[in-house]
C-alpha cells in the first residue's frame, strides 16, 4: 500500500518522483509591456545613429526620450552631434511633434563624454578650439550672451510642449568639463581662461529670464563614485548654479563606469544604484544644495558597461524601477541607450553601441523601466 500511495503522490506532482526527468526548464520569455507609470522614463537616444523616433515609440512603447547630444557646430552654434545645425533641422522637428502629440516628450541633452573632453592628439590636442565640443566648453562661445543665443535656437526651433508649456534641457557635464584639478588633466577652465561651468550657469539664468512665457526645466547629468554620492567637483557645479540663481530642477546621476577593478555582476548592481540614489538625495536635502530644491534623476547603463566587469542585468532594472517609482523625490529614470536594448551580441565582454552584450529580448530593459 505504501508503494501505491507514493506512486499516486508522484503522479499528481505532490512529491518528487526521483530518477531522471524528461521535463526541461521553460524557455525564457520577453518582459511584457507594463502600464506606463506616472513619471517620465526617458532613455537616451544616440542621435548619431539617425533613429526614427515615431517608429521606435510604436515598437517599444517608450513615451519619453532623451536626445543626445547637442554640441557646438562651429561659431557657437547648436548642432546635432556636429552633423546637423539645429536651426536647419527638419527631421527632429517632425519627430518631436509626433512624440508630443502622442502624449510623450523629449529632453534635449547637451555635451556628453565626447563633447566634454579635449582631444588627446592631433591638431587640436588639449585645446578648447576643437570642433564638436559642448557649447559651454568651446572657446567659440566667448561670452554668456553668445551661449544664451545658441541655446535659444533650440527653443526657437522646437518650442515648448503645448500640453504643459515646458521644454526640457539637460546638460551632461563630465570628464574634463567638470574637473577642477589640473593634475588630473584639462579642467573646466577653458584654454581661453573662461570657467565653462560659470559661463553655462550665467547663460542659463539669462535664458530663463528671456523666456518668461514658458517653463525651462533644467537638469544636470553628472557622474558619481560607487559609494559616497556626488563628488566635490560635481557639487561645485551645483553650488555655482546657486551662486548664479540658475533654477536646476533635476540632478541626474550616472550610475555606471565606476572604473577599473569595480566589478559588479548582474543581480548585484541594483543595491549599488539604490545606495547611490539615497546618498545623493541626502546631499540634495542638506545645505547648501537644499536651496536648489532639485529632485533626483537616475541614469543607468544597461548590459555590459564601459568599465570591465560592470554588468547591469534585467533583474537590476526591475529592482531599481521598483525602488524609484514610489519615491516622490526621484523625478526621472533613464538609461544609455535605446539602441542597445536588444540581445544582438550576447556574451560580449565590452560595451557596444547597438546591443547590450547580454542575452535578452528586444525592449526588455525598456519594459522593465516603463512602469516608473
Amino acid at each position: 500500500m505504501l508503494v501505491a500511495a507514493l506512486a499516486t503522490l508522484c503522479a499528481v506532482g505532490q512529491i518528487s518522483c526521483g530518477g531522471s526527468s524528461s521535463s526541461t526548464a521553460p524557455p525564457p520569455q520577453p518582459i511584457p509591456t507594463p502600464t506606463a507609470g506616472p513619471k517620465p522614463f526617458a532613455p537616451y537616444i544616440d542621435t548619431s545613429l539617425n533613429p526614427n523616433l515615431p517608429q521606435i515609440q510604436a515598437s517599444s512603447s517608450i513615451k519619453y526620450f532623451t536626445l543626445a547630444f547637442i554640441v557646438d557646430g562651429g561659431g557657437c552654434s547648436a548642432n546635432w552631434d556636429g552633423a546637423t545645425p539645429v536651426s536647419q533641422d527638419t527631421t527632429y522637428t517632425g519627430y518631436i511633434s509626433s512624440i508630443r502629440a502622442s502624449g510623450g516628450d523629449v529632453i534635449f541633452s547637451f555635451g556628453g563624454a565626447a563633447g566634454d573632453n579635449l582631444p588627446t592628439q592631433g591638431a587640436y590636442q588639449g585645446s578648447n578650439d576643437a570642433p564638436d565640443l559642448d557649447l559651454a566648453y568651446s572657446n567659440d562661445c566667448a561670452t554668456a550672451s553668445a551661449l544664451t543665443s545658441a541655446l535659444q535656437t533650440v527653443i526657437n526651433q522646437y518650442g515648448a510642449n503645448p500640453s504643459n508649456n515646458t521644454i526640457y534641457l539637460d546638460f551632461d557635464v563630465e570628464g574634463n568639463a567638470v574637473n577642477t584639478d589640473a593634475s588630473n588633466g584639462p579642467t573646466r577652465t577653458r584654454t581661453d581662461g573662461v570657467d565653462s561651468v560659470n559661463l553655462r550657469n550665467q547663460a542659463l539664468t539669462a535664458l530663463v529670464a528671456n523666456n518668461p512665457g514658458i517653463t525651462i526645466n533644467i537638469s544636470y547629468t553628472m557622474g558619481v563614485y560607487e559609494t559616497g554620492g556626488l563628488p566635490s567637483d560635481q557639487i561645485s557645479v551645483l553650488q555655482n548654479a546657486l551662486d548664479n540663481s540658475t533654477p536646476v530642477a533635476v540632478m541626474n546621476i550616472m550610475t555606471f563606469d565606476f572604473g577599473p577593478g569595480e566589478e559588479i555582476a548582474p543581480g548585484s548592481y541594483a543595491p549599488v544604484v539604490e545606495n547611490l540614489a539615497n546618498q545623493t538625495l541626502a546631499q540634495l536635502s542638506e545645505p547648501p544644495l537644499s536651496a536648489l530644491g532639485a529632485q533626483l534623476g537616475i541614469t543607468l547603463m544597461i548590459g555590459v558597461n564601459d568599465s570591465p566587469g560592470e554588468v547591469f542585468g534585467l533583474s537590476d532594472a526591475q529592482a531599481v524601477t521598483a525602488f524609484a517609482t514610489p519615491n516622490a523625490n526621484i523625478a526621472r529614470l533613464s538609461f544609455w541607450s535605446v539602441a542597445r536594448d536588444n540581445g544582438g551580441c550576447p556574451g560580449s565582454n565590452q560595451d557596444q553601441n547597438t546591443c547590450s552584450g547580454i542575452s535578452q529580448f528586444q525592449w526588455d530593459f525598456s519594459h522593465a523601466c516603463e512602469a516608473f
